[in-house]
């Protein structure tokens, strides 16, 4: 049995939406539903800089590949950068409509990198001074997620059409992965060719990008699956979508006909599942603020479990052991597990 030993807990006066690591793991940005942001030393949890809102709320953040300028976005119609350094903003440009996702390209030249944004059914790239260097064609339906593939010269979006791969230098369309579901959420494997998909109506998809077939359907949830996660080697994916998290094994030709692995403990909705990057912990948070850490490649037992107040709207390691856990009280807490 791991222990579960916090290393400090804030307490901010608006619910959390979104903690985005910076590369380096230094840094936490923090992003409240009521528009406001702050940019936290990760060690402490002393809050460096608060950032002014965006008018109607944050709606996404991406930290540039070397960690120098943090963009966001809101429901102002507004793009921003930020020195995360100074607390200062560095850019802002008026948009034609509200930001719903932003993400750096990962990069070793990040002077050079793009930064996708999608708006409602535009998807667009941005230069590292925020310039307009390409608009995509308009899809049929809202981008409800997007995601770069690894080097950053190509980008995957995600909406009830299935998920796209784009070229990011042409703005070509490369692929397509055709489904007809609303989509909550989706996460690509660094690992392995797959990329996992959540929706609302109950059901995740699986899809091969190193083949031309089908993408893969699983069903038979209790709920939504509005999170989803693959571990360090690109196998295990772990799923919500009731009080139990699943994880399926996709090894071999994937996990269609399989039975998952269920981890009982939480007795509430489980709203958040993480893998760690580097390592096989899982992390899980229900909507009573309960929080577990899993090893599920070697058994379905819970190895450590702490808390926060209220329901679990975020997660993210910002290192080997370390897991950042927020609520929509506003409540954060940093634990090591070891």
């Amino acid at each position: 049995m791991a222990a579960w030993k916090e290393l400090w807990q804030l307490r901010l006066d608006a619910p959390v939406s979104r903690i985005v690591p910076s590369p380096t793991g230094t840094h936490l940005a923090i992003v409240t539903v009521d528009g406001s942001n702050s940019i936290l030393c990760s060690d402490t949890g002393r809050v460096l800089h608060e950032l002014p809102c965006h008018g109607l709320g944050t709606t996404s953040a991406s930290w540039r590949a070397d960690g120098s300028v943090l963009a966001t976005g809101g429901q102002d119609k507004t793009l921003k950068f930020w020195n995360p350094a100074t607390g200062a903003c560095l850019l802002e440009r008026e948009m034609p409509g509200w930001t719903d996702h932003l993400a750096w390209a990962p990069s070793s030249q990040p002077d050079d990198s793009l930064l996708a944004l999608a708006s409602g059914k535009k998807i667009s790239l941005y230069d590292t001074d925020g310039k307009c260097a390409r608009v995509l064609a308009e899809r049929p339906c809202h981008v409800l997620s997007l995601e770069w593939k690894d080097g950053g010269q190509e980008f995957y979006t995600g909406g009830y059409e299935g998920v796209l791969l784009w070229k990011a230098c042409t703005g070509s369309l490369v692929r397509h992965f055709e489904f007809k579901n609303p989509m909550a959420c989706m996460s690509v494997s660094s690992a392995s060719p797959w990329i996992a998909c959540g929706h609302h109506d109950k059901c995740i998809h699986i899809c091969n990008t190193k083949k031309p077939t089908d993408p893969l359907r699983m069903s038979g949830y209790e709920a939504k699956v509005t999170s989803v996660s693959w571990d360090h080697t690109g196998r295990w994916l772990a799923t919500n979508g009731g009080t139990t998290p699943v994880v399926w094994d996709c090894s071999g030709a994937g996990p269609e006909g399989t039975r998952p692995a269920m981890l009982e403990w939480h007795e509430e909705l489980v709203e958040q599942v993480l893998f760690e990057p580097k390592s096989p912990f899982l992390a899980t948070g229900d909507r009573a603020g309960g929080l577990a850490v899993w090893q599920p490649e070697k058994h379905d037992q819970v190895l450590a479990d702490g808390a926060v107040e209220g329901p679990v709207s975020a997660l993210t390691w910002i290192a080997p052991g370390i897991l950042i856990a927020s609520s929509g009280s506003g409540h954060i807490v940093a634990a090591k597990i070891h």
